[in-house]
């Protein structure tokens, strides 16, 4: 009898070290995916503008957005040449 439960809990620790092992990688990489449309716009100050974000190769589902903007402002008599101005949102 104690040799039978030996052999029981043998195979049930070789099944789960299969099991284990086989869950734990892939022969292929997780490869996940975000395609954001449209890819630039030009928005007027103050106007709004949607983006899409669709996402793929993953169950999560959720986007963090992040936002960045650069203008170059219309030359003056003061400022002949002036500099792009870039930020955050």
């Amino acid at each position: 009898m104690k040799l039978r439960m030996m052999k029981l809990a043998a195979v049930a620790a070789a099944l789960c070290a299969t099991a284990w092992v086989a869950g734990c990688g892939s022969s292929s990489a997780n490869v996940v995916s975000v395609r954001i449309t449209p890819t630039a716009a030009t928005v007027v100050a103050s106007q709004v503008y949607s983006f899409t974000a669709t996402v793929g190769g993953s169950t999560v589902l959720t986007v963090k957005w992040t936002c960045t903007y650069s203008y170059t402002p219309a030359p003056t008599v003061a400022v002949p040449a002036p500099k792009a101005v870039t930020g955050t949102c």
